[in-house]
């Protein structure tokens, strides 16, 4: 997980929405670790939707809440044990 400069987000929130079977509404949680890095454990075939917040607080607006900082949602379908999978969060201020 990078900023859109490149850089690593740590200790980002990872969403993780198995829809092999069809639409699912039960994520799974991850976290990023110092280098935006994350594992997650599943076989050739399995579709799954990602999305990802980053861990920056949230800091309160006089024009109202502001938006969380996250990725569009990604959907990747598993073809190897071991594949590389690149989420971009827009830092927003």
């Amino acid at each position: 997980m990078v900023w859109s400069d490149g850089s690593p987000v740590a200790e980002a929130d990872l969403l993780v929405l198995d829809v092999t079977e069809g639409e699912s509404n039960v994520p799974h949680g991850l976290r990023t670790d110092a280098q935006g890095k994350f594992a997650i454990n599943g076989y050739t075939g399995q579709k799954l939707i990602l999305e990802a917040r980053s861990n920056r607080r949230y800091v309160p607006s006089a024009n109202g809440p502001q938006p969380m900082e996250r990725t569009e949602k990604a959907r990747i379908t598993l073809e190897r044990p071991t594949e590389t999978v690149r989420l971009v969060i827009t830092k927003l201020r």
